[in-house]
């Protein structure tokens, strides 16, 4: 990295420490340690691809950069995968009760009806996209979107205080 390039990051570590610090207010699946990280990550992300050409002001990029790599960070987080089946995998939980699955698995069988249990399993599951689901089953991406909140109420519902963990 050049002189300019370090500068630009000595000058904006307080607001990549301030970044942080706003995101970990919004959310608690990280920690603030690993969202300040990122947030150093994304300012030297943003310092070597930044073009002072294109008329932007440094902060106004580092922050869309910084806060893309929160982002994503949380989509990684945020992603459980469960196999109905024989067996489980990507099972990325904590305090995770393996009769949690056994009664959400009883609920999507038992009490949802068969379109919504398609429909969830088809998202939840399979990992189609709301729009693939509407375009298979004939209907509007807005029925998919309904259908699977109300196939989450229920389950909800039914869960009482369990964690549900394809839904976190």
């Amino acid at each position: 990295m050049n002189n300019e390039q370090n500068k630009l990051i000595e000058d904006n570590i307080a607001f990549a420490r301030w970044l942080a610090h706003k995101w970990r207010k919004t959310q608690k699946l990280l920690s603030y340690d690993e969202l300040e990280s990122m947030a150093f990550f994304g300012l030297t992300k943003a310092a070597k691809t930044y073009k002072s050409e294109k008329g932007t002001q440094f902060n106004t990029y580092a922050r869309f950069i910084i806060e893309n790599e929160f982002r994503n960070a949380f989509k990684k987080e945020k992603k459980y995968t469960i196999k109905f089946g024989e067996d489980i995998e990507e099972m990325n939980l904590v305090n995770f009760d393996i009769s949690d699955l056994i009664d959400l698995k009883t609920i999507i069988n038992k009490y949802l009806t068969e379109e919504e249990r398609e429909i969830i399993m088809a998202v939840y599951h399979q990992g189609m996209r709301r729009k693939e689901v509407a375009i298979d089953k004939g209907i509007s991406i807005s029925n998919v979107v309904t259908t699977i909140k109300e196939a989450k109420s229920k389950i909800e519902y039914l869960m009482k205080d369990k964690v549900s963990p394809i839904f976190l």
